[in-house]
């Protein structure tokens, strides 16, 4: 170290390089995350949709997929028409139509 106190030249300049703030990072991470785990529920819910022409909020929450309505409403914005009752404390969802095939190329 000087003998004025100062940091030696060489830690006082800045990297060559540009850090990104972990906030940054966290929340591409968690966006990028939220997406890819939102296609695999659909995916899931579709496949038990077209097994059952059913799926209740008991069955999600045992694939831990905790927002089911949130998920239908994503279908319904894809052109699925469904039928809602509540049996007991759970609730199911019926299809009552599917999306035209050209109808959901559209959406994806």
């Amino acid at each position: 170290m000087p003998s004025d106190g100062r940091f030696p030249r060489s830690l006082s300049r800045k990297p060559s390089f540009r850090f990104r703030p972990a906030s940054d990072v966290a929340t591409d991470t968690c966006r990028t995350k939220a997406h890819s785990e939102k296609h695999t529920q659909l995916a899931w819910i579709i496949r038990a949709l077209e097994g059952d022409g059913q799926i209740s909020r008991s069955q999600c929450l045992s694939m831990f997929i905790s927002r089911l309505a949130s998920r239908i409403d994503d279908l319904e914005r894809q052109g699925w028409v469904f039928a809602a009752e509540k049996q007991g404390r759970d609730y199911v969802y019926r299809v009552e139509r599917r999306p035209a095939p050209e109808q959901i190329a559209l959406s994806l």
